[in-house]
């Protein structure tokens, strides 16, 4: 399996012209093309995704989130639905085992523990572990990289995904987030499977099934009304990861 380090901002295939089909820039961004070298190819992934990426206005999928702890006797699995809407929108709806509701608003983060009958409030304008947990599929690999060093394996076989590995650049996002790995299917190039490492050495995967990409999604999808009987408290993700 081909290995190669991505720094930010690395781009070694050409920009596409203005003027091109979306079809002529997929044409032209194929990371399996056989004239390719080893250094070209992963500029060419990179670009390929964040091509198709910038295309996306909106994803549904259902999900599959399994938890590992230290103080689990065994892996932690939640069932719900994941919804995104370009360029800050975000739900998560968890069905099983509990009914859980976290909602991404501009910097808006609201979590509804509806069988608790309490929620949370918090601003996600600095950069915390919960940003990137509850970005998850909608996120940019040009933000990501912002923050992470990225490393690109490349399928050995046709039809495996590629798998990129992410390291945090900073202190302060390693204090809260050890890594990310992200799994990219290479047909519509996005994600369907990402996984974060955490500090204490919990880890937690997340598997995407039944992706739809750019359908018309509910405007009351992004709002969280709760009941007048729910308890509400404002918290700080800053001071909470620290």
């Amino acid at each position: 399996m081909l290995v190669l380090s991505l720094l930010a901002g690395l781009s070694l295939s050409p920009a596409a012209a203005a003027d091109d089909t979306l079809d002529q820039q997929r044409q032209r961004l194929d990371p399996t093309a056989e004239d390719l070298s080893v250094r070209e190819r992963l500029g060419v992934l990179v670009e390929r995704v964040k091509l198709e990426q910038n295309h996306v206005t909106s994803m549904s999928a259902r999900f599959r989130q399994e938890k590992i702890s230290e103080m689990l006797l065994e892996p932690a699995t939640d069932l719900g639905l994941f919804y995104y809407r370009a360029p800050d929108q975000v739900r998560w709806e968890y069905e099983s085992p509990e009914s859980m509701l976290v909602v991404i608003n501009g910097e808006e983060l609201v979590t509804f523990y509806e069988e608790q009958g309490v929620a949370e409030r918090a601003s996600i304008g600095d950069i915390s572990e919960q940003v990137f947990k509850y970005l998850g599929a909608s996120g940019s690999l040009d933000k990501l990289a912002e923050f992470f060093e990225v490393t690109a394996y490349f399928p050995e076989a046709a039809g495996d995904p590629y798998h990129l590995v992410l390291e945090p650049r900073y202190s302060r996002i390693e204090r809260r987030l050890l890594g990310m790995e992200i799994w990219i299917d290479p047909e519509s190039y996005q994600p369907t499977q990402f996984k974060y490492l955490q500090p204490g050495g919990d880890e937690t995967l997340y598997r995407f099934d039944d992706l739809v990409i750019n359908e018309t999604l509910d405007d009351a999808l992004f709002e969280v009304v709760l009941p007048d009987d729910v308890s509400v408290k404002t918290i700080d993700l800053a001071k909470r990861g620290s």
